[in-house]
């Protein structure tokens, strides 16, 4: 336990995926960026630079030979390729989710 402590070193960290806590530092992109990758500023969200950061990710290791549908489907890509990317990302969605129910709370029982 005492050992684990010690290593604490931004470049361990960064590199070292561990699900308890690990916090993957986004890219973040500027607004020209995400309409160069596609994105309309309609649908720009807090998750939008999580999604680009694990879609280019992907596509970095799809110039490496994988064809990118492969890396994108769920079994490549949460388990092998880009994993720290794809767990922010997730965590992000998730987050998201669960803050919109919130606000809309009382909508949502007045409809049930």
């Amino acid at each position: 336990m005492a050992h684990h402590a010690e290593k604490h070193s931004s470049h361990e960290d960064s590199h070292n995926h561990d699900s308890h806590g690990h916090h993957h530092d986004v890219k973040h992109f500027s607004d020209f960026e995400r309409l160069l990758h596609g994105v309309p500023r309609n649908a720009w969200n807090r998750c939008t630079d999580s999604f680009l950061d694990y879609t280019t990710c992907a596509k970095n290791h799809a110039q490496g030979g994988w064809p990118l549908q492969y890396l994108l489907s769920v079994y490549w890509a949460d388990r092998w390729t880009c994993v720290d990317e794809y767990h922010a990302l997730k965590e992000c969605e998730t987050q998201r989710t669960l803050d919109i129910f919130e606000q809309n709370k009382d909508e949502i029982a007045s409809r049930s």
